[in-house]
């Protein structure tokens, strides 16, 4: 596959016009096929599933993915074929690829040539979204762009955007991503604040006033109690007493003591209101929450939305540890994210990639014989190696680094998984020449992503 960089908008349009064109709708949960492509899914029923969105194109709109990802769709975001505005409902399918394993049931090719050299290429993440307008393709507005917040497992700006032609199967080079890593204590500390709910006292809550009538203001404290934050002991009976209101229902009250003008001692508290159990304090809290009932909602709806993106996104990493063959090696944060933010100026796939060689320090003249010793013959032959986010495609000839732990597979003449594990790999004992590969057949039906994720990576 050959890779054509920075072509102009116009041409850019008219390569992606003429996929979009040959693409009908199959119906919900389906591909959509295009005419002659380059798509090739080598186990149909494998394939990575859409997930269909119905939105109206006259509403700002955000559709959260099951990964966490949002896409933010702005209102007036779609165009017909003679570059008119679509108003009503829009029919939205999207789907993601996080790893290699995911684009290889997807059937997408990722190798290209770079100056007459084969390569590949290292995805940081990878999606497909379009769009239809009663079963008729519509188009990116460029003056109200779709924006996807994507989650990512690759940190690093060494990504470049691509997107594929589906008909030529060329990626077109189309700029970059910005990269930003989030954090969960962080993104919940922006979280709308809301005044804490009033504390029951405790055998540390105070109250304080004034016998001495020289600080009038604090009388309207007289029937309070106040509780430290820290949940000590806090203050003492001295000469002056200063009361100041802090943010988020919180008073800091600072102790005095002076003899003929000389500071002798002085505390402050950081503190709570705090009522005694019974009528005062369930009075309290019925006076917080009628004041603070919208607030406490709305933060609350926002509060679970978070949580369910990271709860996605730490779901994912497990996955995406075992497609990308870590064996769970890799240490992720589980609160640090990557979001990688593009605008989708067409339809189609969008890749985050770099480019990557081949392995080095075998190369071998492929056979394949199954564990009778029959020679089998095998389509969509492919090569992972461990740590790396790549698919190494292959027909005859296999190159692979054998200080690595690698997986080999690819498809019988039947349908069936042919696989050669890194086990399998250290009892190679030649770097050139021919090889024949022992592989293991698994004959029973695949019926699930997890089910050719156990043979291959358990």
């Amino acid at each position: 596959m050959k890779l054509i960089k920075k072509l102009s908008p116009i041409i850019l349009f008219a390569i992606i016009l003429l996929s979009c064109n040959n693409k009908t709708k199959n119906g919900e949960g389906t591909k959509v096929d295009t005419i002659k492509s380059v798509i090739n899914a080598p186990l149909p029923n494998l394939d990575i599933n859409y997930t269909s969105y119905s939105i109206d194109s006259q509403e700002d709109t955000v559709l959260m993915y099951k990964t966490g990802s949002k896409i933010n769709i702005p209102k007036n975001a779609f165009l017909d074929s003679e570059g008119n505005i679509v108003n009503g409902k829009i029919d939205i399918e999207y789907r993601e690829f996080s790893n290699a394993f995911d684009i290889y049931l997807g059937g997408i090719p990722m190798q290209f040539d770079s100056a007459g050299t084969n390569m590949v290429f290292e995805t940081a993440g990878m999606l497909e979204i379009n769009a239809t307008s009663n079963n008729k393709p519509v188009y990116v507005n460029p003056d109200n762009k779709i924006k996807v917040d994507m989650n990512s497992f690759e940190q690093g700006s060494q990504y470049n955007l691509y997107q594929l032609d589906t008909v030529t199967g060329e990626w077109l080079d189309i700029g970059k991503d910005k990269v930003e890593q989030k954090n969960y204590d962080e993104e919940l500390a922006k979280l709308p604040t809301v005044p804490p709910a009033p504390k029951k006292s405790t055998p540390f809550s105070f109250s304080i006033g004034d016998d001495t009538g020289d600080y009038p203001e604090l009388a309207i404290y007289e029937n309070v109690l106040f509780e430290p934050v820290n949940g000590e002991r806090c203050g003492f009976s001295g000469t002056e007493i200063q009361l100041k209101k802090l943010q988020y229902g919180k008073y800091e009250i600072t102790f005095i003591a002076k003899f003929e003008g000389t500071l002798l001692k002085e505390e402050k508290c950081i503190c709570y209101l705090a009522f005694k159990e019974g009528v005062d304090y369930d009075n309290a809290m019925k006076s917080y929450q009628n004041k603070y009932a919208s607030l406490l909602a709305k933060r609350e709806k926002m509060k679970k939305t978070l949580e369910g993106e990271w709860r996605n996104y730490r779901n994912a990493i497990k996955k995406y540890n075992i497609a990308v063959f870590n064996l769970n090696a890799k240490d992720f944060d589980p609160n640090a994210r990557i979001i990688r933010s593009l605008s989708v100026d067409n339809f189609g796939f969008i890749n985050c990639d770099t480019p990557r060689a081949y392995p080095k320090g075998a190369e071998l003249m492929a056979q394949f014989k199954d564990k009778n010793g029959n020679k089998i013959k095998l389509k969509n032959v492919v090569l992972i190696v461990k740590g790396r986010n790549a698919l190494f495609r292959y027909t005859n000839k296999i190159k692979f680094n054998p200080t690595k732990e690698n997986i080999l597979w690819g498809i019988t003449e039947d349908g069936s998984l042919a696989y050669f594990n890194s086990e399998d790999f250290k009892t190679i004992n030649i770097t050139t020449g021919n090889y024949t590969f022992a592989m293991k057949i698994h004959t029973k039906k695949l019926e699930t992503y997890e089910d050719i994720v156990a043979v291959l990576f358990n």
